[in-house]
């Protein structure tokens, strides 16, 4: 028998389809289911169902209810107890994937709306109470402190590890304000050395655009020469006034005489206080 060959992403499709395959459904219903779950997990970190928070949630309000509804205590208060402490400990942290807003939300926030509704007494004893409210109220009844005296120490865990508890969703990023993690890339980067245009002269034979010497070198007194600022540096401003003279491919030591004519060479000058990397007065 012949074994069809799957590309990777149709063998993850495959796997996940025969993981989650309902035959109560058509092929392409679970397709769809299939791609929901990769959707949400890719879309939504840390994921757990909406539709299991909401079944969780709305089996904890049941069994809180009974806990604290005089008309429907009974046995099993510890065990109620233990099962609100796994509960509240299965959903605090995770996110679930909301196919109707379309985006990813806490599944506390979830589970608290689906806990309210299920722990609501149709004669006003627990009514609106959510998740926190409704621990605290078992925990400082009287009837639940001579009763199920293991409950309350279960339930003090649980309501303080519900208070705690950090929502692990994902930042949803501001088109219109700059993303902190990535560097502004009309600031320099503080951590990035900063280059410099020009290259070290000194020792050449002929002085081009991008040459730097000392600013009482030879590039220095051709630009005292020329009436530029003499900072020692070869770019724009010193190109264009050597060019009007003659030189656009640069220029050599025995170049300057011609250059500047009859002018007496210029002193020697003290070199720039401000950091010749930084500062290209040439260039203004």
């Amino acid at each position: 028998m012949v074994q069809p060959k799957y590309n990777p992403e149709e063998a993850l499709q495959r796997i996940k389809l025969m993981m989650e395959y309902d035959s109560s459904m058509t092929l392409s219903e679970n397709l769809v289911t299939v791609n929901k779950i990769i959707k949400e997990q890719s879309d939504c970190p840390n994921n757990i169902p909406y539709q299991d928070v909401r079944d969780k949630a709305e089996d904890a309000g049941q069994r809180a209810f009974n806990m604290f509804a005089p008309f429907q205590r009974m046995a099993k208060g510890e065990q109620r107890a233990r099962f609100l402490f796994d509960t509240i400990k299965e959903v605090i942290g995770k996110n679930t994937y909301d196919d109707i807003e379309e985006k990813c939300v806490p599944a506390k926030d979830v589970f608290d709306k689906f806990f309210k509704k299920a722990s609501e007494s149709l004669f006003g004893f627990t009514s609106g109470r959510n998740v926190s409210q409704m621990l605290s109220d078992i925990v400082n009844d009287d009837y639940t402190k001579e009763e199920y005296p293991e409950a309350i120490r279960i339930l003090t865990k649980a309501k303080s590890i519900w208070d705690k508890g950090v929502s692990q969703t994902p930042p949803v990023p501001d088109p219109n304000k700059p993303d902190p993690n990535k560097p502004d890339p009309n600031k320099p980067d503080p951590n990035k050395p900063v280059q410099s245009r020009y290259r070290n002269c000194d020792k050449d034979a002929k002085y081009t655009k991008g040459c730097r010497t000392r600013p009482e070198g030879p590039i220095g007194q051709v630009q005292a020469c020329l009436n530029l600022v003499q900072d020692g540096k070869f770019w724009e401003k010193t190109q264009s006034a050597l060019a009007a003279k003659g030189y656009s491919n640069g220029f050599t030591k025995e170049d300057i005489k011609t250059i500047c004519g009859n002018r007496t060479k210029p002193e020697e000058v003290k070199p720039l206080a401000q950091d010749d990397e930084l500062l290209d007065v040439d260039s203004m």
